[in-house]
């Protein structure tokens, strides 16, 4: 019996003993283990929103600076400065952070941690996704894919999308200038192959064609030059699924313009029911959102479907040179508008036009230059 006894007392003593051997360790939320040599200090895991953000060897934007960690690199807080430090608009505490091999003191207005992430990424958009010449359209999408990954926030996506378009439009004279010594050869191509690349030779043109293409831009002419324009699929194929209902309709309708445009050389180079089927797309984008930050940009797309509708171009008239009657293939398109889009705007005023048309033989007469008048939003 007291053997037995014995033997139990010295199992539950090694058991004890083993267990002080190893220290207690946690991993963090990346599955790495924190040393044992800072996990006293450790207050948490955070993320870095900014670029370029100094890692520096004291709390002073003065000390020396071992280097630096970008958006949205992940970092384990060690310790927290005492108090806050304005610099210039930010107040904020400094804080030791580790991130790899990188150890040392970061000003806080760049970390946030979880329940800050969706409030700092807002404030630091600008940061994140310039809008300036030192950006790349590849590397703003890639940040802001990083960003639809950590926040549900539609109207967050939604402005970061607005800048990588307003980022193509800022690069897009520069670009334009690499194709002016192809012009000729680019004369030797369909515009369709020239929007995919994929189709040309190899060679100079084909190699930059893919470089626009990869950018997100569509090529077009006018006038004997060759232009380019953001190409609204580009955004849709990378963010459709995390923009607001408003901007995807946006974009939908913009994306039609671009693929086929309505204009060449001031000419109508589309069908008068495509037309109007365009015109009739923006008049309920501005129906379903008449408080979205796009309603401005529909109705001046609405507007200049609308006047082409009733007027005409430059080079393609409604009324025909020199008789001044309507083209008859834009009068079946007024006939059968109103059986189309029964719930158009436009329909009670294309059936009080065919009346008077019908009246003055379907020619423009002082009559129906009043009639239209209104409607010419110039």
């Amino acid at each position: 019996m007291k053997k037995t006894i014995l033997i139990l007392v010295l199992a539950v003593i090694f058991t004890v003993a083993c267990s002080q051997e190893v220290p207690p360790t946690e991993p963090d939320k990346n599955g790495e283990i924190i040393p044992e040599s800072v996990e006293n200090d450790y207050l948490g895991n955070a993320t870095i929103v900014g670029m370029g953000v100094s890692i520096r060897e004291s709390q002073d934007v003065s000390s020396e600076k071992l280097g630096s960690i970008d958006f949205p690199s992940q970092i384990y807080l060690l310790e927290k400065s005492d108090s806050m430090e304005k610099i210039g608009e930010d107040e904020a505490y400094w804080y030791k952070i580790r991130s790899g091999d990188l150890s040392g003191w970061c000003y806080g207005a760049f970390i946030a941690q979880d329940d800050q992430l969706h409030q700092a990424i807002s404030d630091h958009l600008d940061d994140l996704l310039p809008v300036d010449k030192t950006a790349t359209i590849a590397k703003s999408v890639s940040i802001l894919k990083n960003i639809v990954s950590m926040t549900e926030s539609v109207d967050l996506i939604d402005s970061g999308l607005i800048r990588i378009k307003e980022l193509q439009e800022i690069l897009m004279a520069e670009l334009e200038k690499e194709m002016l010594p192809l012009t000729e050869t680019l004369y030797g191509y369909k515009i369709e192959d020239l929007r995919r690349p994929e189709n040309l030779p190899d060679g100079p043109t084909k190699a930059l064609m893919e470089k626009y293409q990869n950018m997100g831009y569509s090529i077009y002419s006018a006038e004997g030059m060759y232009y380019l324009e953001p190409n609204p699929q580009f955004l849709l194929g990378n963010f459709k699924a995390s923009i607001s209902d408003d901007l995807y309709d946006y974009l939908t309708y913009r994306s039609a313009e671009v693929e086929n445009h309505t204009f060449h050389d001031a000419a109508v180079v589309i069908s008068w029911d495509e037309l109007a089927e365009r015109m009739v797309s923006w008049e309920k984008f501005m129906d379903m959102y008449p408080s979205s930050p796009y309603f401005e940009d529909a109705k001046s797309m609405y507007d200049v479907y609308r006047f082409t509708f009733l007027i005409g171009a430059d080079n393609t008239p409604a009324y025909r040179y020199p008789t001044e009657i309507l083209d008859p293939d834009l009068l079946e398109t007024y006939k059968s508008y109103s059986s189309k889009y029964p719930d158009s705007s436009m329909t009670p005023l294309i059936q009080d036009l065919l009346i008077l048309l019908e009246n003055e033989s379907y020619k423009k007469t002082e009559r129906v230059e009043e009639f239209l008048n209104p409607y010419n939003p110039w």
